[in-house]
């Protein structure tokens, strides 16, 4: 088949063009049709701005925008920049060497897309370090850097110490300000500034680090001293400061290691911080308590069983039992309860009778001024007598008593006994019971216990008087009172613990020997299975009797006459020639005393003991008495108003009623008189003064001076 011819053009037929250069045109055709049609499905990349818009070689600038695709590459000028890091809506880049300043571009495989301006600019002089101080220190320590370039902005600055990088504080262009870090070892600081380069200082000497390892006491009130231990402290004690919760503390002694402080007033509890010039700073791990001093006023019981529970009052106890310690006799109690006033402590079973003792947050011991008895069971082993009359004292034996006597309540049957005396094993009670039974022990806060025999209540003879009071061995002695009983095997009269013998027993009556050997003492009946009653008075025991003088030899009637010799005892009487009774006179230190009788006339005496043996004195001479009135002595029975005194003297009426008597203003009653004697009472007007006596048609007079008590 022939070719069509081809289109003519200008005269000329051009060739048709064959099949296959045809079909190269069409696929050609397409394909440059399909690009913009491709090209418009992708979306434009947007970069909005630049941060920073201009900086030197080495910056990281962040691109911020959209649409920006992954596989995108980043120009300034053709300057292909580093990708740091990829965001969406965020890209960083860094500057390189050779960059201009210029547009930045986003390349794609769609093509170039021009963004913002950025402007590279000059690089930053290099950091210079002219000074350093301190020079040492430990790890804390706050260095100074002093020089040139170092960067405004912390982030821009660092800074290592060997290879570990420190902490940095503060930042302008001359100063830098870091710290320290633990491990850090000596060598030169390296600063490196961004975009500016690096530099070194001179060597920085790593000293020991400032730490506080123990502190010594750990609480006290203000005004304790304390001893820091650890290390990096100064020796210059006031280059260390040293602060309680941000209060200083007043430093007194320091060393590398040491630091003694004083608690100020009004500190709170908290940790000791230690600030070093030039050095390192440390805080306590442990606080310091501010604890005042407790005290103990009381406890309650003052005896107690183990078991029981004890409160203790006081102060300054605080609230936390966990810094609270209580101890018995050295030994630890078991904590109830703790408040600011009181603590309340039960009492373990191995406890013994001792002091309590508190010690708060270290504070302390502090001891009560007392013991805290600790109870046995209540326990009674015996008593003594087992058998007495009402109102006899009797022995308790056992364990578990209160040391208190109030603290034991004593019973036979219902009837409580008198507690007299108390330990913690032996009770003396009075017994007021008037019938036989039991005894009960009671002990609040112990318990309770009771005698396995009863206590007899007996009822024991009455000694009410003897006669004659006094005389030798031999001498039969009448003695009476009551409850004899009428059996005279069951009864003894002893003096001394020497038995009389005895010869006939009444009820109220009983007639005994005295024995030989026997001294001055009282009498004692005792009736098996009664009891026994004593005398209140001796029997005085008479050996020899003999009258060797008289004082004065003469004198009148009313006067004293005092006669000496041997054997003489109470009950013994003087009989005055012209007078018919004797006159009972006062035995004392050997010495018979009386009184010249009236009527008595000039002659010896006989002196009469009660046992009835006789003796004479040398003559005595009878006298007038003087004229006038006079008190020559006062006899007083006792020194208050209602008692009687006897007044000796010479001039008195024997008429009461003509013996006007006046202590000081005033009157005095007159009970009886004679013409050497005025018994009088005394008067309720107590003091010293004198009894002025003023005798009807016979002269007045006044006597030494005398004092009524109230």
């Amino acid at each position: 088949m022939d070719e069509p011819a081809g289109e003519q053009v200008d005269g000329k037929v051009l060739p048709m063009p064959s099949i296959r250069t045809l079909s190269l045109l069409f696929l050609s055709l397409a394909a440059a049709s399909a690009l913009p049609i491709a090209a418009s499905a992708q979306p434009r990349p947007v970069i909005e701005r630049i941060e920073p818009a201009s900086g030197p070689v080495g910056i990281q600038i962040q691109l911020i925008g959209r649409q920006i695709h992954p596989q995108s590459e980043i120009l300034l000028g053709e300057t292909v920049l580093p990708t740091v890091r990829r965001h969406p809506g965020r890209w960083v880049v860094s500057i390189p060497e050779g960059a201009q300043s210029g547009n930045i571009t986003v390349r794609t495989r769609w093509g170039e897309f021009r963004g913002p301006y950025f402007r590279v600019t000059a690089g930053r002089p290099a950091p210079i370090v002219r000074s350093m101080t301190p020079s040492t220190g430990g790890p804390g320590t706050e260095v100074t850097l002093l020089g040139e370039n170092f960067a405004p902005r912390l982030a821009d600055n660092r800074v290592v110490l060997g290879n570990r990088p420190v902490v940095l504080r503060a930042a302008t262009p001359t100063r830098l300000v870091v710290v320290i870090p633990g491990g850090a070892t000596s060598g030169r600081f390296v600063i490196r500034v961004a975009h500016s380069g690096e530099t070194q200082s001179e060597v920085f000497t790593v000293g020991a680090a400032t730490t506080i390892s123990d502190m010594t006491p750990r609480s006290g009130p203000p005004g304790t001293r304390i001893t820091l231990i650890g290390t990096g402290f100064s020796r210059q004690r006031q280059n260390n400061r040293v602060y309680l919760n941000n209060r200083p503390l007043r430093v007194s002694r320091a060393t590398e290691t040491r630091i003694e402080a004083e608690i100020p007033a009004r500190a709170a509890s908290g940790t000791i911080l230690v600030d070093v010039t030039n050095g390192g700073r440390a805080e306590s791990s442990f606080p310091f308590v501010i604890q005042h001093t407790p005290a103990i006023t009381s406890f309650e019981p003052a005896a107690v069983a183990p078991g029981r529970r004890v409160s203790i009052v006081g102060s300054s106890f605080g609230r936390d039992p966990r810094a609270v310690t209580v101890t018995l006799g050295g030994r630890p109690v078991t904590l109830r309860r703790v408040m600011p006033n009181r603590i309340e402590v039960d009492i373990p079973a191995d406890a013994i009778t001792g002091k309590l003792a508190v010690t708060i947050n270290g504070v302390g011991p502090i001891e009560s001024q007392t013991n805290l008895t600790v109870l046995s069971p209540v326990v009674i082993s015996g008593f003594a007598p087992t058998s007495g009359a009402t109102g006899s004292v009797v022995t308790i034996r056992g364990a578990g008593f209160s040391p208190s006597p109030a603290g034991n309540q004593v019973f036979v049957g219902r009837t409580p006994l008198e507690v007299i005396a108390a330990s913690e094993t032996t009770l003396r009670v009075r017994m007021t019971a008037t019938r036989s039974d039991a005894i009960r022990v009671r002990v609040p806060h112990n318990g309770e216990a009771r005698s396995r025999a009863p206590f007899v209540i007996t009822r024991p003879p009455v000694v009410a008087s003897f006669t004659p009071t006094s005389g030798a061995p031999g001498t039969e002695v009448t003695i009476r009172g009551q409850r004899f009983g009428t059996n005279l095997s069951l009864v003894r009269v002893t003096m001394g613990g020497r038995p009389f013998e005895v010869r006939s027993v009444t009820d109220s009556a009983i007639i005994a020997v005295v024995p030989a050997n026997a001294q001055s003492e009282r009498i004692q009946v005792s009736v098996r299975l009664q009891g026994t009653g004593s005398s209140r008075g001796r029997f005085a025991i008479v050996s020899g009797f003999t009258v060797t003088g008289l004082r004065p030899a003469s004198t009148f009637a009313g006067a004293t006459v005092t006669i000496r010799g041997e054997g003489l005892v109470s009950g013994a009487t003087v009989l005055f020639p012209g007078v018919r009774r004797p006159v009972p006179g006062t035995v004392a230190r050997g010495r018979l005393t009386v009184t010249v009788p009236a009527r008595a006339r000039t002659g010896a005496l006989t002196v009469r003991l009660p046992d009835g043996r006789t003796a004479t004195t040398p003559t005595f001479t009878m006298t007038a008495a003087p004229s006038g009135v006079a008190v020559t002595a006062l006899q007083p029975r006792c020194y208050r108003p209602g008692c009687e005194i006897l007044v000796r003297g010479h001039g008195f009426s024997p008429t009461p009623n003509q013996n006007r008597v006046t202590f000081g203003d005033r009157p005095v009653l007159v009970v009886r008189s004679s013409a050497g004697e005025l018994l009088l009472r005394l008067p309720a007007a107590p003091g010293t003064n004198r009894f002025h006596i003023d005798v009807r048609r016979g002269g007045e007079t006044d006597s030494p001076a005398f004092t009524i008590v109230p």
